[in-house]
C-alpha cells in the first residue's frame, strides 16, 4: 500500500497482507459510427477488453461470454467471442428490422484465480 494509505482490516484487527481487490472491469469497443450507431441489416463487431485495477494483472482471463439484445433486454442472443491477446471479439449481425432500436450487451468473465464478472449495459448503442 502506498504511504499513508490505511488498510480497513488492520485496523480492525487483520493480521492478512493489505491488497487490492482483484476486480475485473470490462471494456467495450463497440466499433460504432461517430454517432454511437451501427447499421440495420449489417455483421458488426464489439471488442471487449477486460482489465484489473491492480498492475500487474494478479490472474488470467480464462472465459468470456457475450450476448447481444436488440429489444431492450428481453430476448438475448449469445454470440461467438474469439480471443486475441487479451481482446476478446466477437461478430454479430443486426437485423434490418432493428433500425431505430438500440443495442443491449451482456458480458460475463472469469479469470484464472476464480473471480467473476457479470455486466449488462442495457441501450448501449443506437441502430441506424
Amino acid at each position: 500500500m502506498p504511504d499513508g494509505v490505511g488498510c480497513l482490516g488492520t485496523q480492525l484487527g487483520s493480521t492478512d497482507p493489505c491488497v487490492p481487490a482483484s476486480l475485473i472491469f470490462p471494456r467495450y469497443n463497440p466499433i460504432t459510427t461517430v454517432a454511437n450507431t451501427v447499421s440495420a441489416g449489417a455483421m458488426r463487431q464489439i471488442q471487449v477488453t477486460p482489465a484489473y485495477q491492480a498492475t500487474p494483472a494478479p490472474a488470467r482471463i480464462t472465459t468470456l461470454r457475450l450476448w447481444i439484445s436488440f429489444d431492450g433486454g428481453t430476448t438475448w442472443q449469445q454470440e461467438r467471442v474469439r480471443d486475441h491477446g487479451g481482446t476478446w471479439l466477437a461478430s454479430y449481425h443486426v437485423p434490418g428490422s432493428a433500425a431505430g432500436e438500440s443495442v443491449s450487451v451482456k458480458v460475463q468473465a472469469s479469470d484464472s484465480a476464480g473471480d467473476l464478472v457479470a455486466q449488462t449495459i442495457k441501450d448501449a448503442y443506437g441502430v441506424a
